[in-house]
């Protein structure tokens, strides 16, 4: 008998549908979509890491749901590329959304260094700095005025 969650998936799913979110990051489906809601309501589900997500995310309904078994870190990454191209659609499709003609969005943006010998994750980091001994975890919060 296979046991897996499903009624927190399933409520989750519901949740980000209800809020468009699936249609904010691309109009059409795909598998690299799936594969960033699948990591946005792994998020909300079981706060971890990507890499703890691939490897994880099977004991839920959730990759069934979604249609995307047999998701691999890898694929986790190509998703995150794909994401990254699209930023500025997504960004245009937020602020028609939820900005007025004249508001003004300023961004917080904070970075921290972190260092670690053990997660292979650490050397994805970047920094803005060019310090290159250290990795960096940036973080932006938009703030309307």
């Amino acid at each position: 008998m296979d046991s897996r969650n499903h009624g927190d998936v399933e409520a989750v799913l519901l949740t980000l549908r209800k809020l468009g979110f699936g249609g904010l990051i691309a109009s059409r489906g795909s598998k690299e979509r799936d594969r960033v809601v699948a990591m946005v309501a792994s998020r909300i589900l079981n706060p971890e890491s990507k890499l703890a997500f691939s490897r994880s995310w099977e004991n839920s309904t959730l990759g069934e749901t979604l249609g995307i078994e047999g998701t691999c870190e890898d694929d986790l990454y190509a998703a995150m590329d794909w994401l990254y191209e699209r930023q500025d659609i997504i960004e245009k499709k937020l602020a028609k959304r939820h900005l007025k003609p004249g508001d003004h969005v300023l961004y917080d943006l904070s970075s921290s260094y972190f260092e670690g010998q053990q997660c292979p994750l650490g050397k994805r980091g970047y920094s803005r700095d060019q310090k290159k001994a250290s990795c960096r975890l940036i973080s932006a919060r938009p703030k309307t005025i």
